[in-house]
């Protein structure tokens, strides 16, 4: 539904494809310029945010301020119920002793499976809320997003370009990430090598690939980028420094895309560490 609505606002209502009685096609299509839509989604709603606005809550108009650390045992990217609600019962839990806590008597830390809290006297008002861990959380550990966007392209019909609109509503996976996995790790520095994977799509998506730094500027297959760091007139940020190399190739690189006319992600909006 999500998808339909921003299609019919960005562009105009589709028809539905996906009808009984048919196997393999994609959720709708347009008649005006023969483009097919596939939509996906992906949640893995963890309730981690509950702990933050129970700390908030807690800490409100007091002089302490929080440090919360993400333990091992508490599963970072769950996708499975089984994961989401070993999860769900670690919050809980953790919720259940923030609520419970005497502000006038508060211990230097709280703790289960799952999460630290630790506390500090600061003399402030207010809480501030420090997130630990975020940062060793990796990017999509288990290929289910990139196994489920593969599922979704096999629906490409003929010569009909596919549009695959992708809802997630996944923690910690910023727009940055999809970006990544969609076409690669850029890489910066001198002498670098583009991919030829990449660079065989310059033709159509020429500008996009430079806009993004996904090949040089120039356009070369290699470029050497020479610049003095201690002198302040040479500029070290620019388009071209960076590129696509090979072995740091996303799902575009694949010549099975070579139908997608893109992946447009909506993504929820996330926390940052």
């Amino acid at each position: 539904m999500k998808a339909y609505v921003a299609l019919k606002h960005w562009v105009f209502a589709p028809y539905p494809a996906d009808v009984q009685g048919t196997q393999g096609e994609p959720d709708y299509e347009f008649n005006i310029g023969e483009l097919d839509i596939e939509v996906a989604s992906r949640t893995s709603w963890d309730k981690v945010d509950n702990v933050r606005v129970a700390v908030e809550d807690k800490l409100d108009n007091t002089q302490y301020t929080a440090l919360i650390t993400l333990k091992d045992d508490f599963i970072k990217i769950p996708y499975k119920g089984s994961e989401i609600a070993h999860n769900e019962q670690l919050v809980d839990d953790i919720v259940d002793k923030i609520v419970n806590l005497d502000t006038s008597n508060l211990p230097s830390s709280i703790n289960n499976n799952g999460f630290q809290i630790e506390f500090e006297d600061t003399g402030g008002g207010g809480s501030i809320i420090r997130w630990e861990g975020a940062e060793r959380i990796p990017l999509d550990p288990k290929n289910s997003i990139v196994d489920q966007i593969e599922d979704k392209v096999k629906k490409q019909r003929g010569g009909r370009p596919l549009l695959l609109f992708y809802d997630a509503d996944v923690s910690f996976l910023e727009p940055e990430d999809m970006r990544q996995l969609l076409h690669g790790t850029k890489t910066g520095g001198q002498d670098q090598e583009v991919s030829a994977m990449v660079y065989q799509h310059r033709n159509v998506w020429g500008d996009y690939l430079r806009d993004n730094g996904y090949i040089p500027e120039s356009g070369r297959t290699t470029y050497s980028k020479a610049v003095e760091p201690d002198d302040p007139k040479f500029d070290l940020k620019h388009e071209g420094d960076a590129c696509i190399c090979s072995g740091d190739e996303g799902l575009f690189a694949d010549r099975k895309f070579d139908r997608v006319a893109g992946v447009h992600p909506s993504l929820a909006k996330t926390r940052t560490a």
